[in-house]
C-alpha cells in the first residue's frame, strides 16, 4: 500500500499526464498543515505510523503471539486521530491555547477511543492492572502530545505509544 501511495504521488507531483488531473482531484483534498499541493504526505505518513510498530517488532511466525505494541499505530492514528479529528471538528468547542485548530473535546475523544480500543488488551494480559497503568499512560500522553503537535503526529504518536506499551 505504501508503494503504491508513493508511486501515486510521484505521478500527482511531477505533473505526469492524464494521471495528475484525476490524481489531483482525488488526493488534494486530504490536505492538512504539514502538506502542499506541491507535495501531499499525509497519506503516505499515515501508512507508515500505522504499521512502524510492526517494522520495529515484526510478528513471531512461528507463534502469531501479537502483542499490545503491535497495535500502537492503528490505536494512536487509526483509532485515536481518526475521533479526535471527527469530533474535534464537529463538537469542539474549546481550542487549546497553543493550537487554534486542535479542541480540548477533540483530544478528549483521543484519549477515551484509545482507551476502549486498548482496553481488551488489559483483559487477556497476564499481568492485567500492569497493562491498565500502561494503556491509560499511552493513551494521555499521545493525546495531549498530539494536540501540541504541527507537523509528524502520525510518527511520532505510533513511536511514543509503541515505546510505553
Amino acid at each position: 500500500m505504501l508503494t503504491i501511495f508513493v508511486i501515486l504521488e510521484l505521478l500527482r507531483s511531477l505533473s505526469v499526464p492524464p494521471w495528475s488531473y484525476y490524481l489531483n482531484q482525488w488526493l488534494l483534498i486530504f490536505l492538512d498543515g504539514q502538506d502542499s499541493t506541491q507535495l501531499i504526505l499525509t497519506p503516505i505518513l499515515l501508512n507508515v505510523g500505522i504499521f512502524l510498530p510492526i517494522i520495529f517488532s515484526p510478528v513471531d511466525t512461528f507463534t502469531y503471539a501479537l502483542k499490545p505494541y503491535h497495535f500502537a499505530g492503528i490505536a494512536t492514528v487509526g483509532v485515536g486521530d481518526a475521533f479526535a479529528a471527527i469530533i474535534g471538528s464537529r463538537f469542539g468547542r474549546t481550542p487549546w491555547p497553543t493550537s487554534k485548530r486542535k479542541t480540548i473535546e477533540g483530544s478528549l475523544a483521543m484519549f477515551l477511543s484509545q482507551m476502549i480500543f486498548l482496553a481488551p488488551f488489559a483483559y487477556y494480559d497476564p499481568y492485567p492492572p500492569i497493562m491498565s497503568i500502561r494503556i491509560l499512560i499511552s493513551s494521555l500522553l499521545s493525546s495531549i502530545v498530539e494536540a501540541h503537535l504541527t507537523r509528524g503526529d502520525n510518527l511520532i504518536l505510533p513511536l511514543l505509544s509503541y515505546f510505553i506499551l
